[in-house]
């Protein structure tokens, strides 16, 4: 799982994994309900972020290995498959859009989940 942060660490974050009030957070990664060992991760991770910071935004992107066969929850907002490069690229972009507090993606480029 990769995680993307608007916020560079710094020595104050007391080992956390992130500085508190980090505004935007990006994982990429598999995710639940997905069966397998990294998205059970994925989500404890995203999980344990959220209840650590309450005012962090959380983008996750879900990187599928199967079309349109997961249900996913609300803080995934970017589905990929696994094996198609250019949407990977597209993931990128629409990270890079929102860590940039950017609201808005042409829709010609995109198309998340809403």
């Amino acid at each position: 799982m990769a995680i993307i942060s608007d916020s560079p660490p710094t020595g104050r974050n007391l080992g956390r994994s992130h500085p508190a009030g980090a505004g935007n957070i990006g994982f990429v990664g598999t995710y639940v309900p997905r069966r397998c060992g990294i998205a059970t991760f994925g989500t404890d991770l995203v999980t344990a972020v959220a209840q650590e910071d309450n005012d962090v935004h959380i983008n996750v992107v879900a990187i599928n290995d199967q079309p349109d066969t997961y249900s996913y929850p609300r803080e995934v907002k970017f589905e990929i498959a696994q094996n198609t490069l250019t949407q990977y690229l597209k993931a990128a972009d629409f990270l890079n859009m929102n860590l940039l507090d950017a609201n808005t993606c042409p829709a010609d480029r995109l198309s998340p989940r809403r």
